[in-house]
C-alpha cells in the first residue's frame, strides 16, 4: 500500500470506521481496486448507521444486499439464496416493490410469499392480484381488484386438478369477450359476430346459428347455405323432416307433404289443384270446383259427379231433384216433392212412378214381346 495513500486523511477516517466491525477489510491495488471484506461492506456516514450494505451468507445462502435507514432499521434485502434456489427480493416493512422509470423484463416471476399485486403507484387505481391457493388439489387465483385492496370484480383459476377452468364475475354482470371468436375446443367451434353487429354460433365451417338483429330472424346455415329462418310470426326452411320419409318441403315451387317414398300430398301453385299421389300416381285431384279420381269419378261441388267419362253422372237437379244420367238428356230422376220417380229418354219424359205404385206412360205398353 503506499505511503501517500495511508497517510491521506479519507483513509484515516475509513481505517477508524472499520475498526467498529468485526473482520478485516484488505485493499488489492494490482487488481483494479478490488475490495475484500471477511465479513460484510458498509456504506452510510461515517459519524452514523450505514444505510447500505453488503452482508456475508452462511453455509447454505449467498449474501445478500442489505437496505437501512440512517436508524440503522432494515427496509430490505436482495439475494440470501440458497444452492439452486431463487434470488430474494424482500420488503421488510410490507410496502412491497416499486419499479420505475421503464419496463421491467424477466423469463418468470416467482412470489415468495401467497399472494402478488400487480397495481400502479395510485392505491385507488385498478389492481391485479396472482394469489397461490392454500387448497390442496386446486390453481392458483388471477383476481381483478377496482383498487389495490378494493372490491373484487372477479377472477379466472381456482380450478380442481383435472377440472375446469372458472372465469368468476363477483358483480353478477357476466363475461365480454372483444376482439374476435371465443373458441371451444377447436377453431371451428365458436362465438363470433358476423359484420361484427349480427351474433352467431358456428359449430363448423360453413355451419352455423346466426341472429340478425335488424329484422330479429334467426338463421341456421349448412354448407355456407341458409337452410331454416325462424322469426316472432314464421318458421322457413326448405324441408321439415321427421324421419328420411315423412316431410314436409317445396317442389318446383310447389309445396308437398311426403308420406313414405312416391305416397305424398302436393298442391299446383299454377293449378290450385290438391293432387294425392300414391305410389308414384294420381289417384285423387282437389281442385276448387270439383274432385276427380284416378278411375274416372269426378265431383263437381255442387253439380256432377261422373265416371269413366263426363255423360254418365249423378247429380241433383234444381237442388231437389237426385237424377242419374246415363247420356245426354237419358236419365232417371226422383221427384223429392211429389214423391216420383221419373224415366227421360231422348230427352223426353217417357214414364214416371209415384208412392203408390202407380206408373204412367207416354206411349203405349206392351206386354209379353221381347223389349
Amino acid at each position: 500500500m503506499s505511503e501517500r495513500l495511508s497517510q491521506s486523511a479519507t483513509f484515516q477516517a475509513l481505517a477508524a470506521r472499520v475498526t467498529t466491525v468485526e473482520g478485516s477489510v484488505g485493499v488489492d491495488l494490482t487488481a483494479r481496486g478490488s475490495v475484500y471484506a471477511s465479513d460484510s461492506v458498509f456504506a452510510g456516514l461515517l459519524t452514523g448507521n450505514y444505510t447500505v450494505s453488503l452482508r456475508r451468507g452462511d453455509a447454505t445462502h449467498t449474501g445478500y444486499i442489505a437496505f437501512s435507514l440512517q436508524d440503522g432499521t432494515r427496509q430490505g434485502l436482495i439475494g440470501f439464496a440458497n444452492a439452486g434456489g431463487a434470488i430474494a427480493y424482500s420488503n421488510d416493512n410490507g410496502g412491497g416493490h416499486l419499479f420505475s422509470g421503464g419496463t421491467v423484463a424477466a423469463t418468470a416471476f416467482k412470489a415468495t410469499y401467497l399472494e402478488a399485486i400487480l397495481t400502479t403507484a395510485d392505491p385507488s387505481a385498478g389492481s391485479v392480484k396472482v394469489i397461490g391457493s392454500s387448497v390442496a388439489g386446486h390453481t392458483g387465483i388471477l383476481e381483478f381488484h377496482e383498487s389495490q385492496e378494493g372490491v373484487r370484480n372477479g377472477y379466472i383459476g381456482f380450478n380442481a386438478n383435472g377440472g375446469q377452468m372458472t372465469y368468476g364475475s363477483d358483480n353478477g354482470t357476466g363475461h365480454f369477450f372483444d376482439g374476435g371468436p371465443v373458441t371451444v375446443g377447436d377453431s371451428t367451434f365458436n362465438l363470433d359476430r358476423n359484420g361484427g353487429t349480427q351474433p352467431l354460433v358456428r359449430f363448423d365451417t360453413g355451419d352455423y346459428l346466426q341472429y340478425t338483429r335488424s329484422n330479429n330472424t334467426f338463421t341456421f346455415l349448412v354448407g355456407g347455405s341458409a337452410v331454416a329462418s325462424i322469426s316472432a310470426a314464421s318458421l322457413t326452411a326448405p324441408t321439415l323432416a321427421v324421419d328420411a320419409n315423412f316431410y314436409q318441403t317445396l317442389v318446383s315451387g310447389s309445396p308437398r307433404i311426403q308420406f313414405d317414398v312416391n305416397d305424398n300430398l302436393a298442391y299446383d301453385r299454377s293449378s290450385n289443384i290438391y293432387n294425392f299421389n300414391i305410389g308414384g300416381s294420381t289417384v285423387l285431384g282437389i281442385a276448387s270446383g270439383n274432385v276427380q279420381t284416378a278411375s274416372g269419378v269426378n265431383v263437381v261441388v255442387g253439380g256432377l259427379v261422373t265416371v269413366g267419362d263426363a255423360l254418365f253422372a249423378l247429380s241433383i237437379a234444381g237442388g231437389n231433384l237426385p237424377t242419374l244420367q246415363f247420356d245426354t238428356g237419358d236419365l232417371l230422376q226422383y221427384d223429392r216433392a211429389a214423391n216420383k220417380l221419373y224415366v227421360t229418354i231422348g230427352g223426353t219424359r217417357v214414364a214416371s212412378i209415384d208412392s203408390s205404385g202407380n206408373m204412367r206412360l207416354a206411349g203405349t205398353l206392351t206386354q209379353s214381346v221381347t223389349p
